[in-house]
């Protein structure tokens, strides 16, 4: 664990691993942002699952933003 914790976070990419990441330092309390291209968080997972994830990352006190492009992204996919 991080022996010091940000106010607030963003999080680039709502894959498993952002997912992860984004779960993890909202349990330590810090304010997340989970920004996902496409959209809905956990893209390649069943929507069920993603619909079910993000109401309960929500629930917690997390920002989500999805359909969200970079400045600068030159991707047109996720990868």
């Amino acid at each position: 664990m991080p022996e010091t914790m940000p106010k607030s976070l963003v999080i680039i990419g709502s894959g498993a691993i952002g997912s992860e990441f984004a779960s993890f330092y909202l349990d330590m309390g810090v304010e997340v942002t989970l920004i996902e291209a496409m959209d809905r968080i956990l893209p390649v997972e069943d929507a069920e699952i993603s619909d079910f994830v993000k109401k309960a990352f929500i629930k917690r006190g997390m920002k989500i933003i999805t359909g969200a492009a970079l400045p600068g992204s030159t991707r047109a996919r996720p990868v």
